[in-house]
């Protein structure tokens, strides 16, 4: 009960004070003191700017290809300056977006899968149309790089092309990157 009827007393006392501790001035003889506010300046460290990223694309093709419904493989490169944000199928390999199975070749890619030193993509098509036979585009392989994308060198490892059935293709077929050049298709006017 002492307790309480200290504890009591010392907030009327606070209560009672505060508007004056409010009001106080430097001039007042309380104990008030302005906060120290620090005038110095600090250097900052100079800010670490990103490299600008450069978008290009690199074409995959298929030489020789008979019955090809799919493909898988490493391609090998510096990770530490480039990545492989994606890979687009081609009209050669089969649709993509809006397709039926039933009446069409559809394709689809896969991957990225990223590893320390390369990226495993590959690409695969079903449908009742035939599968990919000569030569073509198979696919798009999307690339970000902060170096000079002409410093740059890929390689295909641990490929893997398999027929409309699942199995694997061993003769003749052969693949092929390069970089994609963009083509500009203008209206043809006549007069």
């Amino acid at each position: 009960m002492r307790n309480v009827l200290l504890s009591l007393f010392i907030a009327v006392v606070l209560c009672l004070l505060s508007p004056a501790l409010l009001r106080a001035t430097p001039d007042d003889n309380l104990a008030f003191r302005p906060p120290q506010i620090e005038t110095e300046e600090r250097a900052q460290p100079p800010s670490q700017e990103t490299p600008a990223l450069t978008a290009f694309d690199l074409a995959l093709s298929a030489q020789n290809a008979v019955d090809l419904a799919g493909f898988e493989f490493d391609i090998v490169y510096n990770r530490a300056t480039t990545q492989i944000t994606g890979i687009t199928p081609r009209s050669f390999f089969g649709q993509t977006g809006q397709c039926n199975s039933n009446t069409a070749r559809c394709a689809a890619g896969l991957g990225p899968a990223h590893k320390s030193d390369r990226s495993r993509i590959g690409g695969y098509s079903y449908g009742t149309a035939t599968a990919a036979n000569g030569s073509g585009l198979l696919a798009v392989i999307h690339i970000q790089t902060s170096a000079n994308p002409d410093s740059l060198t890929f390689t295909i490892a641990n490929a893997l092309v398999v027929d409309s059935q699942g199995q694997p293709i061993t003769q003749n077929v052969t693949l092929q990157l390069a970089r994609a050049t963009g083509q500009l298709f203008l209206p043809m006017v006549d007069r």
